[in-house]
Protein backbone atom coordinates (compact mmCIF):
# COMPACT_ATOMS: atom_id res chain seq x y z
CA UNK A 1 0.00 0.00 0.00
CA UNK A 2 1.43 3.36 -0.99
CA UNK A 3 0.58 6.70 0.53
CA UNK A 4 -2.26 8.39 -1.31
CA UNK A 5 -1.92 12.14 -1.28
CA UNK A 6 -4.56 14.76 -1.90
CA UNK A 7 -3.01 17.85 -3.45
CA UNK A 8 -4.18 21.02 -1.72
CA UNK A 9 -5.47 23.94 -3.83
CA UNK A 10 -3.39 25.23 -6.73
CA UNK A 11 -0.07 24.44 -5.09
CA UNK A 12 0.94 22.16 -7.97
CA UNK A 13 3.95 24.28 -8.76
CA UNK A 14 6.30 22.00 -10.59
CA UNK A 15 5.35 19.14 -12.95
CA UNK A 16 7.49 16.87 -15.10
CA UNK A 17 6.68 14.04 -17.52
CA UNK A 18 8.53 10.79 -16.96
CA UNK A 19 8.56 7.53 -18.98
CA UNK A 20 6.82 4.56 -17.40
CA UNK A 21 6.99 0.87 -18.32
CA UNK A 22 3.81 -0.70 -19.68
CA UNK A 23 3.44 -3.16 -16.78
CA UNK A 24 3.55 -0.45 -14.10
CA UNK A 25 0.27 0.49 -12.41
CA UNK A 26 0.22 3.92 -10.76
CA UNK A 27 -2.69 5.83 -9.25
CA UNK A 28 -2.95 9.58 -8.90
CA UNK A 29 -1.45 10.50 -5.53
CA UNK A 30 1.11 7.68 -5.43
CA UNK A 31 4.65 8.55 -4.35
CA UNK A 32 7.05 8.01 -7.26
CA UNK A 33 10.75 7.23 -7.56
CA UNK A 34 12.96 7.16 -10.65
CA UNK A 35 14.66 3.84 -11.28
CA UNK A 36 16.36 2.53 -14.39
CA UNK A 37 15.10 5.46 -16.46
CA UNK A 38 11.44 4.91 -15.51
CA UNK A 39 8.88 6.16 -12.99
CA UNK A 40 7.93 3.51 -10.42
CA UNK A 41 5.96 3.57 -7.17
CA UNK A 42 8.09 4.32 -4.13
CA UNK A 43 8.39 1.10 -2.14
CA UNK A 44 11.32 1.59 0.25
CA UNK A 45 12.48 4.35 2.59
CA UNK A 46 15.99 4.15 1.10
CA UNK A 47 14.55 5.28 -2.26
CA UNK A 48 14.54 8.82 -0.90
CA UNK A 49 17.62 9.46 -3.09
CA UNK A 50 15.56 8.74 -6.22
CA UNK A 51 12.28 10.23 -4.98
CA UNK A 52 10.66 12.05 -7.89
CA UNK A 53 7.42 13.38 -6.36
CA UNK A 54 3.69 12.68 -6.40
CA UNK A 55 1.90 11.20 -9.38
CA UNK A 56 -0.65 13.59 -10.84
CA UNK A 57 -1.72 11.21 -13.59
CA UNK A 58 -2.34 7.49 -13.48
CA UNK A 59 -1.13 4.53 -15.48
CA UNK A 60 -2.81 1.17 -16.06
CA UNK A 61 -1.21 -2.05 -17.30
CA UNK A 62 -0.33 -1.68 -20.98
CA UNK A 63 -0.29 2.13 -21.00
CA UNK A 64 2.97 3.76 -22.03
CA UNK A 65 2.10 7.47 -21.94
CA UNK A 66 4.53 9.45 -19.80
CA UNK A 67 3.52 9.83 -16.16
CA UNK A 68 2.99 13.40 -14.94
CA UNK A 69 4.71 13.89 -11.59
CA UNK A 70 4.43 16.89 -9.28
CA UNK A 71 7.80 17.77 -7.72
CA UNK A 72 6.60 20.56 -5.42
CA UNK A 73 3.27 20.75 -3.61
CA UNK A 74 1.38 20.89 -0.37
CA UNK A 75 -0.66 17.74 0.13
CA UNK A 76 -2.72 15.99 2.76
CA UNK A 77 -1.21 12.64 3.64
CA UNK A 78 -1.80 9.62 5.85
CA UNK A 79 0.87 9.60 8.55
CA UNK A 80 1.91 7.33 11.40
CA UNK A 81 -0.14 8.16 14.49
CA UNK A 82 1.90 10.77 16.36
CA UNK A 83 2.06 14.43 17.30
CA UNK A 84 3.83 16.56 14.67
CA UNK A 85 5.40 20.02 14.64
CA UNK A 86 5.73 22.18 11.56
CA UNK A 87 8.96 21.44 9.70
CA UNK A 88 9.35 17.91 11.08
CA UNK A 89 11.15 15.67 8.56
CA UNK A 90 9.04 12.80 7.21
CA UNK A 91 10.13 9.53 5.61
CA UNK A 92 8.27 6.75 3.81
CA UNK A 93 7.58 3.63 5.87
CA UNK A 94 7.42 0.64 3.51
CA UNK A 95 5.88 -1.67 6.12
CA UNK A 96 2.63 0.30 6.38
CA UNK A 97 2.81 2.74 3.45
CA UNK A 98 2.57 5.83 5.67
CA UNK A 99 4.79 8.84 6.12
CA UNK A 100 6.34 9.12 9.58
CA UNK A 101 8.72 11.35 11.51
CA UNK A 102 12.32 10.41 10.83
CA UNK A 103 15.76 11.99 10.83
CA UNK A 104 16.81 9.88 7.81
CA UNK A 105 15.41 9.29 4.31
CA UNK A 106 13.43 12.55 4.29
CA UNK A 107 10.97 13.03 1.41
CA UNK A 108 8.60 15.61 2.94
CA UNK A 109 8.11 17.95 5.88
CA UNK A 110 5.15 18.56 8.19
CA UNK A 111 3.34 21.68 6.97
CA UNK A 112 1.30 22.10 10.13
CA UNK A 113 1.52 21.48 13.87
CA UNK A 114 -0.84 19.00 15.48
CA UNK A 115 -0.64 20.95 18.79
CA UNK A 116 0.59 17.95 20.79
CA UNK A 117 -2.29 15.72 19.65
CA UNK A 118 -1.61 12.46 17.81
CA UNK A 119 -3.01 12.57 14.26
CA UNK A 120 -3.14 10.16 11.32
CA UNK A 121 -3.61 12.80 8.59
CA UNK A 122 -1.39 15.82 8.07
CA UNK A 123 -0.66 18.57 5.56
CA UNK A 124 2.84 17.98 4.20
CA UNK A 125 5.24 19.93 2.02
CA UNK A 126 6.95 18.07 -0.80
CA UNK A 127 9.77 19.88 -2.59
CA UNK A 128 11.98 17.42 -4.46
CA UNK A 129 14.47 20.03 -5.67
CA UNK A 130 14.91 21.36 -2.13
CA UNK A 131 15.68 17.81 -0.95
CA UNK A 132 18.87 18.09 -3.05
CA UNK A 133 19.05 14.37 -3.78
CA UNK A 134 17.82 13.46 -7.25
CA UNK A 135 18.14 17.09 -8.37
CA UNK A 136 21.27 18.44 -6.62
CA UNK A 137 21.47 22.17 -5.95
CA UNK A 138 24.45 24.41 -5.31
CA UNK A 139 24.63 26.35 -2.07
Amino acid sequence: MNVKLRIMGDDQLDRISVPIESATVVASGDLISYEGGYAVKLDAAAEDATFLGVSESQSKVGETDDLVVIRKCIAESVVASAAYTIGAALAYNASNGNLEASTANTIAWAYETSKGVSVTSLKVLIDVVHLSKLFPISA
